[in-house]
């Protein structure tokens, strides 16, 4: 009997999104698809970094919001137009952006969209340098963008974990289960 495509046959040519408010884990949740699909991360914050050479946080600060929010929405833009298969970690900023949406709706995206209360993402977000301060109520802002952002994520049928309470290997595991639900073999 003939095996089945591996994950990496399943999605040939198709992007995993990841993507999520700031401290949700992108980034560790990426690293850990890309092991198991053995595709690159192409990641937001590293590409601000190298075509700028500032992080998210200094570009907030000596941009605005609005530059920082065109930039990343660029980044997935770019990221998306890979030719070869590849995780994207994106801003989740970038879901307001009307072209990104048209972009995201594309055949052969898979999104993972990472859900966090908005105190558990004010709590991690505290964690980096690189992340942008929100200010003396992040939790506030938080909601207000999961408010705006949310319904926007739900349009693209994401698989949807939650983060609140769960050690990254749950988090990993969650999403990986979501995407073999969507048809992605071998995981």
């Amino acid at each position: 009997m003939a095996e089945g495509p591996s994950a990496a046959e399943a999605l040939a040519g198709k992007v995993v999104l990841v993507s999520g408010g700031t401290g949700s884990g992108k980034t560790t949740l990426a690293r850990g698809l890309s092991a198991v699909l053995g595709w690159p991360v192409v990641d937001s914050d590293a590409q601000l970094e190298a075509s700028t050479g500032r992080t998210a946080r200094e570009l907030r600060e000596h941009e605005g919001t609005a530059e920082l929010h065109a930039l990343e929405a660029r980044a997935l833009l770019q990221a998306l137009g890979r030719p070869d298969p590849s995780i994207v970690c994106a801003a989740a900023s970038a879901i307001e952006d009307a072209a990104c949406r048209r972009a995201l709706s594309g055949e052969g995206i898979v999104a993972v969209w990472l859900r966090g209360q908005p105190a558990t993402l004010a709590r991690r977000m505290s964690e980096g340098s690189h992340r942008p301060v929100y200010g003396a109520d992040p939790v506030r802002v938080l909601a207000e963008q999961a408010g705006r952002r949310d319904p926007l994520f739900a349009d693209l049928a994401p698989v949807e974990v939650d983060v609140d309470g769960q050690t990254p290997a749950q988090v990993e595991r969650a999403a990986l289960d979501g995407l073999a639900a969507r048809g992605v073999q071998g995981l």
